[in-house]
């Protein structure tokens, strides 16, 4: 069980990134980016923090390695 749920997160990590990288690189400002993407703004900013997050810890990891 815990298999499958990290391989949806994975997938929608992957989600995530690829539609804020989309937007910071657009240069459409969020609120437009994800009513035309028809995408929530909330989760569009929850996931923003939340990956910025998940890499500081990668970073902080992959120093004491």
């Amino acid at each position: 069980m815990a298999n499958n749920s990290m391989r949806l997160d994975r997938k929608k990590e992957k989600y995530w990134r690829r539609h804020i990288r989309a937007q910071a690189g657009g240069g459409q400002n969020i609120r437009t980016y994800c009513r035309e993407h028809a995408l929530s703004e909330p989760a569009f900013y929850w996931w923003r923090r939340e990956l910025a997050k998940r890499a500081r810890a990668f970073r902080r990891t992959e120093t004491f390695v």
